[in-house]
């Protein structure tokens, strides 16, 4: 027959007690319970992700890709070759602006030679008009009884004093457009210089890391901006070289002019006053026969010099249509490949459209000429987006 088991004796005061051991028991195994559905949540999300993972592969496994896996080595190879045309395309941008330099010195050369022409003309017909003004005060000033005495200006003397007037007001408007662009030209120069002096001071300000946090692209792109700096500061100073000489050679020339003048004061004050006249006389006939002969209705040129400006005025003509058709297809193929190598660089499309179109409109703008600090921060970005591997 089955026997329960005796119920063991407890003390009284163990009575007492019990109930405050089976609550601290109770409060243990909250706490257990709780840490083990914390890691069992942990466990669950985990093999969920694991789970999604494990399905992207499966998915991904379906398709055949004729691809290998990018690694670092295809970056940096990459990296290098789109250097080397970003380096090509800075090579075509600093060559560009060093042809549109010398096309500027060049400018101002011939403006600076046209002006002092022009100058020297002007000085000219200035000293034949003071030289005339004295004679005809020095007649006025002659006293009546004299038997010699000068008869006043005929009309036709003052026509022609009217002419070298005339002569003399085209000249100096003539002298003040050449000036005038000579200081656009000047304007444009300056331009130019401070343009560099900002990519260069943007350089400077940029920091400086060491060599063991980058790496041989970004050290040799650092080693190229060097080398540009140092060409930069060579064209520089080959540019106030050739100003310095251009000054000298004007305070030169401005001496001789000067010399010339006063050598030509003093021939014309030993030139008597009936020489000049029979001079000026001379040079008017010749003047008044070349108008008379032009002026006739059966004046004609003669065949040779028609066609002759005809074939120069064609010849011109096709020439300019050419240039622009060249610089529109040079500038059109140029944003394409910057177009194309922004969305190489960068992986989000939609901001290496935009940055191409940014690139578009500069292009289309004023200055064509893209700067250099606008690569450099394509590079830095298109650097930055790489994912880590």
């Amino acid at each position: 027959m089955f026997a329960y088991p005796k119920r063991p004796k407890t003390d009284q005061d163990d009575t007492f007690k019990r109930p405050h051991s089976s609550a601290e028991d109770l409060r243990a195994s909250t706490q257990s319970l709780s840490n083990i559905l914390n890691i069992l949540d942990t466990s669950i999300k985990s093999l969920d992700h694991e789970t999604a993972e494990f399905s992207r592969q499966t998915q991904l496994a379906l398709f055949d890709r004729p691809y290998e896996l990018v690694t670092e080595n295809d970056i940096s190879i990459a990296q290098a070759k789109y250097g080397e045309i970003i380096d090509a395309e800075l090579d075509m941008l600093i060559e560009d602006s060093e042809k549109a330099i010398e096309e500027l010195n060049l400018d101002e050369e011939k403006l600076i030679a046209k002006k002092a022409e022009k100058q020297k003309e002007l000085d000219q017909v200035t000293q034949l008009i003071r030289i005339t003004e004295a004679e005809n005060a020095a007649k006025k000033s002659k006293p009546k009884s004299e038997p010699n005495q000068a008869h006043p200006f005929t009309p036709q003397q003052k026509q022609e004093l009217r002419k070298l007037d005339n002569e003399r007001a085209r000249l100096e408007q003539l002298l003040a457009y050449e000036d005038r662009r000579l200081a656009e030209k000047t304007d444009t120069l300056i331009d130019l210089q401070k343009r560099n002096l900002e990519t260069e001071k943007r350089l400077e300000s940029e920091k400086n890391p060491t060599p063991a946090e980058i790496g041989e692209y970004e050290q040799g792109l650092l080693k190229q901006i060097d080398d540009f700096k140092k060409k930069i500061q060579q064209r520089k100073d080959e540019i106030a070289e050739q100003r310095l000489q251009q000054e000298h050679e004007q305070a030169q020339a401005q001496a001789e002019r000067e010399a010339d003048q006063d050598q030509d004061q003093q021939k014309t004050s030993q030139v008597s006053p009936s020489e000049i006249i029979a001079r000026y006389k001379e040079l008017f006939d010749m003047v008044e026969k070349l108008q008379t002969a032009t002026s006739r209705p059966d004046f004609r040129a003669s065949d040779e010099a028609v066609k002759e400006c005809e074939a120069e005025l064609e010849q011109f003509y096709k020439d300019v249509q050419q240039d622009m058709a060249n610089r529109k297809i040079e500038q059109s193929c140029q944003i394409e490949k910057l177009k194309r190598l922004l969305q190489v660089i960068i992986p989000d499309q939609a901001f290496a459209r935009t940055a191409g179109r940014i690139l578009e409109l500069l292009y289309a703008s004023d200055d064509t000429k893209l700067p250099l600090g606008v690569l450099q921060q394509v590079n830095i970005m298109g650097r930055g987006s790489f994912p880590s591997c």
